[in-house]
């Protein structure tokens, strides 16, 4: 996670520069690739759903429809459900305001496709993170600091019926043995046996059921040789061509995967991406 290594750097580029076209969207392509819409009864009944698991004191303060989760840039077809709690005010952290104690859940398309807003390690953020996903779609959420109900990302979990793995604004440093050995096969086929540098940058791995969650330390070379894109999301040139390897391969490995969630870590920074296999794009929902 270091950056003082350009040797490996380039020997990295020239790899990569060998890599087919673009897999990875930022969001702009995903309505062409066959992105899919929210059934807006589904969508009612989910929020019906939320509304009756909520405490007393708490109730629903916004509903957004055709949005996009905070932090975040894809097609707006996603749903926002906001709830507070109208009993109490707590400071900000910041110190500067008061809030009501909230969260933001955000349904999204079983099809879509984004990329988060790149964001400091255990900075304050406004970016949405995975929840869970059912049948129909999948959740991203976003709360603060000193909520008074503490049991809500469960109540969101049973209301909702969602298979669950809340992410945080950290990494996960979740691995699980059975789908890291499945990856590492697949790189050690498609490296020639020389698997070994991207088995030291996989640093988190999860089997979601029909999504893939998968971290990968990277570097932040944005402006490193050349001017980067003003673009929130962008790391940097090296760190973009990993994402899309990795991509490729991790997608290749478990093909039977409709989404993969992958978090790009790098030593002070994060940002997720949502990527759809575009094997199973006209495919039924499981």
């Amino acid at each position: 996670m270091t950056t003082g290594r350009p040797a490996h750097r380039r020997a990295a580029l020239l790899l990569l520069a060998l890599i087919p076209p673009a897999l990875v969207s930022d969001g702009a392509s995903a309505q062409a690739r066959g992105s899919v819409v929210l059934d807006r009864e589904v969508v009612t009944t989910a929020i019906v759903q939320v509304k009756r698991a909520l405490p007393r004191g708490w109730e629903s303060h916004t509903i957004r429809w055709e949005t996009v989760p905070a932090g975040w840039k894809g097609d707006s077809t996603c749903v926002l459900l906001e709830v507070r709690d109208t009993t109490c005010r707590l400071p900000h952290p910041s110190g500067e305001l008061f809030y009501n104690p909230f969260y933001r859940l955000w349904f999204v398309p079983t099809g879509w496709e984004g990329r988060m807003e790149i964001t400091v390690i255990g900075g304050e953020s406004e970016g949405a993170t995975y929840l869970g996903e059912n049948l129909d779609f999948r959740v991203l959420y976003r709360t603060l600091g000193g909520n008074t109900w503490r049991d809500g990302v469960d109540g969101f979990v049973d209301a909702l019926e969602l298979e669950a793995f809340p992410v945080s604004h950290r990494p996960q440093h979740t691995l699980d043995v059975d789908a890291m050995q499945r990856l590492y096969q697949r790189l050690d086929t498609a490296t020639g046996g020389r698997s070994g540098r991207w088995q030291r940058q996989i640093y988190g791995i999860a089997d979601l059921g029909s999504t893939l969650y998968l971290e990968l330390l990277t570097w932040d070379t944005r402006g490193v040789g050349s001017e980067s894109p003003a673009d929130p999301t962008y790391l940097g040139e090296l760190a973009e061509r990993e994402t899309e390897y990795l991509a490729r391969q991790a997608l290749a490995a478990f093909p039977e995967k409709r989404t993969l969630y992958l978090r790009r870590v790098t030593e002070k920074s994060f940002g997720d991406v949502m990527i759809v296999n575009p094997r199973l794009l006209a495919m039924p929902s499981r």
